[in-house]
C-alpha cells in the first residue's frame, strides 16, 4: 500500500476541521484533492468515502450516501466506522421488514481466546436478536470453563462434549435445536464486522428464489478470501449443476477489491464460505452430511441450498474477518482438503470443465 505523505495527512485533517464546522464546500474540495493526491492508499480513501457519506447523509441524500459508504467498504473492508454508518442507513430503510432472529452455530475445540473475539464480534456487531450456539469438543485450553459461563447467558447455548465428535457432528448438534429464521454456521476463527446480518437480510429477504446469503470473506488484512463461489463443474447426475455463470473469482482472492467492481454486487454463486440460511431453505435440506470429515461443507450446503430450489447469493457489504486458524501446516491442509473434495466429487458426479468467464 502506498505510504500517505505528511502533506496528504494534513489535507485530510484539515477537510475533517472543515467539515466538522460546517464548512462543507470548502470540506469538499480538500476531501478531492485527497483523492487525487493519495490514490493508492485504501485506507485512506475509505476514510474519506466514509467522510463523504455522512456529510451526504447530512444533507438528506441517501442513495448518495450509502454509494459512497458502500465504495468505503470496499476500499477497505475493515472499516468498521463504514458498516455502523451503512447499517443506520439500511435501518432506516428497511425499518418496515419483519424482525429476525439469527442462530448462529459455531463448533470449537481449543480456542478459547479465538472464540471469545468470535462471540464478541456477534454480541457487537449483529444488528438483529442472535441466538449463538456453541459446540464444544473436549479442550485443555479452558474452552470448557468459558463454555460453562457463556451457557449461563440468556444470548447463548453451550453443549460441552464428554468425548472427542468431530466439527461436523458438532454441527449437527447445534443445528438440530437451532430456533431462529435465518441459521448461520460460522468458524470459531472468525470476526463479523457490524451490520453483517442486516446486509443479508436486506439482500435476500424478500427475494423467494434466494435460500441463503453468504458474505464477503475478508483475510485479517482485509484482502478478499471468498466472494462467493461460481463452479466450473457439471453433473453426471444432476442438470441443474452449472446453470450458474461462471466467473472466475480467484482473480480478487489476496488483492484488493476495490479494483474488481463485478465483485461489489450481489450476484448468484454456487456456494460461499460461512452460509446464512432461511429457515424454510434450512428445513428443507436438513444437517450436513458428516462423510465431510473438516471440507467442502460449505459447497456441499451450497448444492443442496440450489437442489431444494433456491439460490447462493452473494452479499459483498456484509463482511467476515477469516482468521484460518486451521491452516497450521500446507501439507496437512491440502490432504485434508483433497480427501473430502474426492468425497465431494463421487456424491454429485462431479466434473471440472472450462468455461467462458461471465
Amino acid at each position: 500500500m502506498e505510504e500517505i505523505s505528511s502533506g496528504v495527512i494534513a489535507t485530510y485533517e484539515e477537510a475533517l476541521a472543515l467539515a466538522e464546522r460546517g464548512r462543507v464546500g470548502e470540506a469538499l474540495r480538500l476531501y478531492d484533492k485527497v483523492l487525487i493526491e493519495g490514490p493508492g492508499n485504501n485506507l485512506l480513501r475509505a476514510q474519506v468515502f466514509n467522510d463523504l457519506g455522512v456529510l451526504s447523509f447530512s444533507a438528506g441524500d441517501i442513495e448518495k450516501a450509502e454509494g459512497l459508504l458502500k465504495r468505503a467498504i470496499f476500499a477497505d473492508p475493515l472499516l468498521r466506522s463504514a458498516h455502523k454508518n451503512l447499517t443506520h442507513i439500511n435501518a432506516g430503510k428497511f425499518r418496515d421488514i419483519r424482525p429476525h432472529t439469527f442462530s448462529i452455530i459455531i463448533p470449537t475445540y481449543n480456542r478459547c481466546q479465538d472464540l471469545q473475539r468470535c462471540i464478541r464480534s456477534i454480541r457487537d456487531h449483529s444488528f438483529y436478536p442472535v441466538e449463538i450456539i456453541v459446540i464444544g469438543d473436549p479442550s485443555g485450553d479452558g474452552t470448557t470453563e468459558y463454555l460453562r459461563q457463556e451457557g449461563l447467558k440468556s444470548d447463548t447455548i453451550a453443549i460441552i462434549n464428554e468425548t472427542h465428535a468431530g466439527i461436523n457432528k458438532c454441527i449437527n448438534m447445534g443445528f438440530s435445536i437451532a430456533k431462529g429464521d435465518y441459521v448461520c454456521l460460522l468458524n470459531d476463527d472468525v470476526e463479523v464486522m457490524p451490520g453483517w446480518d442486516l446486509s443479508v437480510a436486506v439482500t435476500i429477504d424478500d427475494d423467494g428464489s434466494a435460500g441463503a446469503g453468504v458474505s464477503l470473506v475478508v483475510y485479517p488484512d482485509g484482502a478478499p478470501q471468498s466472494v462467493g463461489h461460481h463452479n466450473s463443474y457439471w453433473s453426471e447426475y444432476h442438470d441443474w449443476i452449472g446453470k450458474v455463470p461462471f466467473i472466475d473469482d480467484s482473480r480478487v482472492i489476496g488483492k484488493s477489491i476495490a479494483g474488481f467492481p463485478e465483485f461489489q454486487v450481489p450476484r448468484e454463486c454456487d456456494y460461499g464460505f460461512f452460509p446464512m440460511m432461511k429457515r424454510e431453505c434450512f428445513e428443507k435440506i436438513g444437517l450436513v452430511d458428516e462423510q465431510f470429515e473438516h471440507y467442502c461443507v460449505d459447497t456441499d450446503i451450497g448444492y443442496r441450498v440450489q437442489q431444494a430450489g433456491y439460490r447462493n447469493v452473494y452479499c459483498p457489504t456484509s463482511v467476515i474477518v477469516h482468521y484460518e486458524l486451521s491452516k497450521k501446516s500446507e501439507k496437512a491442509h491440502y490432504l485434508k482438503f483433497l480427501s473430502d473434495l474426492i468425497r465431494l466429487g463421487k456424491k454429485w458426479g462431479l466434473h471440472d470443465v472450462s468455461r467462458n468467464s461471465a
